[in-house]
């Protein structure tokens, strides 16, 4: 305007507009979501439902987030529970070792001595989680920002429930199924998929109705 201030009229249209581009993103999120759970039931129709290691481990793969990710996890714990009874007490005990010490070098240590062992690959999932740490420590740092007041960290934990993400217990802990609830979120939005509240997940995850 010649004024340089917007008139009521500017405001309510401007309001509107941004109401329907909000609209139109729920909308494009809700069916993009509903794709990607129809192709996840196909692929665990079609190999992790067989409960063979192989086919859980393909399905985690494709489908770390997964609707079925938690049953098939839990059947592959089964796998390693008897793999380690029969593993050499020399590696069991150095997987144990490992354990304890949860860090990459640890990992890979391990590898060194048992690269083809009973928990190589593990080992390997373990240090493919401590690399995408690294590679995700821009997201870590602002999410230390945008989650550094406890009652924002229940808010989102709170919202990630309404909406069906399933992230656990609403405790303001950001522990593995809040991690999971919000990778399937920003999936569903079509944004970078990190696990880690960013500063975009948090305000789409806020207008999300």
């Amino acid at each position: 305007t010649d004024t340089g201030y917007l008139t009521g009229n500017q405001v309510v249209a401007l309001e509107a507009a941004a109401a329907k581009r909000a609209a139109v993103l729920e909308e494009e999120a809700r069916q993009r979501r509903q794709e990607q759970e129809r192709q996840d039931a196909e692929f665990w129709r079609s190999t992790g439902r067989n409960g063979d290691e192989d086919s859980l481990r393909a399905y985690i793969k494709k489908y770390p987030d997964g609707l079925y990710s938690e049953i098939a996890l839990d059947q592959l714990a089964v796998f390693d529970q008897e793999r380690q009874k029969n593993a050499q007490q020399a590696e069991a005990i150095a997987w144990e070792q490992a354990l304890g010490v949860d860090s990459a070098d640890g990992y890979s240590a391990f590898l060194d001595r048992f690269p083809k062992g009973a928990f190589a690959q593990a080992a390997n999932d373990k240090l493919a989680a401590f690399q995408a740490d690294q590679d995700n420590s821009a997201a870590i740092a602002q999410e230390r920002n945008v989650l550094s007041n406890p009652i924002t960290r229940i808010l989102v934990e709170q919202k990630l429930a309404a909406l069906g993400f399933k992230p656990g217990r609403v405790d303001g802990k950001i522990d593995d199924k809040t991690r999971k609830a919000v990778r399937r979120f920003q999936k569903a939005a079509d944004l970078p998929v990190s696990g880690y509240v960013t500063q975009a997940t948090i305000v789409r995850l806020l207008a999300a109705r």
